[in-house]
């Protein structure tokens, strides 16, 4: 891929094309050049020079750029420290390793090791790179410190904004309780078996609470307008009890 298709028609061909424009182009340009190693890069925006006047009312303009690449950085090494144990570390950079230095994709790798500490109940994780070069400039050693925070725990599951659904209906297909790691995965999944039941408009779920450690869970619905909710039991023959439940609107 060379600098020329940088210039992707979201950014100059599919549009009227200004001087600003044409230094966002620029700044894609630049972006490009680093996801390949090349950290230094400058790129500056050189004409803007205005093509003569066609028969039509459309007029053309030529943009030229100035590219000073730099040295090409090699990644040498990656060290990942801190985290809690079974969260992939250093492994996860392996095949990175060696070739050009492409700073999204050691971010992206973070952003990796800092989802699985949330994924565990450490909410607050996060990950701080630092990039070394050499003198010359090719050589690289990323330093990745990852720093878990406090593993958080949920105090309570508390629900508001039901008037017509039974609590129990609701707390039934919450599979998260007390002493459980607060982890977005969880709080997703709360959501997703809440709106399954058919009966809600909206639910929100959030973590509150002031201490570091523990979180009230707060789960906030909206119910859907004209709408009736039935439970039932009874005996069957071959199954014991059996339980139903049936949602439906109102006429």
């Amino acid at each position: 891929e060379s600098s020329a298709e940088v210039l992707s028609s979201d950014l100059l061909r599919r549009q009227t094309v200004t001087p600003e424009s044409a230094d966002r182009a620029a700044d894609a340009i630049e972006e490009f050049y680093r996801s390949q190693g090349y950290l230094g890069v400058a790129v500056r925006r050189a004409a803007f020079a205005p093509l003569a006047a066609g028969g039509g009312p459309t007029r053309q303009v030529e943009v030229s750029y100035e590219v000073r690449a730099g040295a090409r950085a090699t990644l040498r090494s990656v060290e990942v420290s801190g985290g809690v144990p079974g969260v992939p570390g250093t492994a996860l950079f392996a095949d990175l390793v060696g070739k050009s230095l492409n700073p999204n994709s050691v971010a992206e790798r973070a952003r990796r090791i800092v989802e699985r500490h949330q994924q565990q109940g450490f909410i607050h994780a996060d990950a701080h790179v630092a990039t070394t070069l050499d003198a010359a400039g090719t050589e690289a050693a990323v330093r990745i410190e990852v720093v878990p925070g406090p593993l958080v725990l949920v105090r309570s599951v508390l629900v508001r904004g039901h008037s017509r659904t039974r609590r129990d209906t609701i707390e039934r297909p919450i599979d998260v309780h007390p002493g459980d790691p607060v982890s977005p995965a969880g709080l997703a999944e709360i959501r997703r078996s809440l709106y399954d039941l058919g009966v809600f408009s909206r639910v929100s779920v959030e973590p509150v609470g002031d201490e570091d450690r523990v979180k009230d869970i707060i789960v906030t619905v909206a119910e859907k307008k004209n709408l009736s909710f039935e439970v039932g039991g009874g005996i069957a023959t071959d199954n014991g009890a059996a339980v139903f439940a049936r949602a439906g609107h109102r006429n």
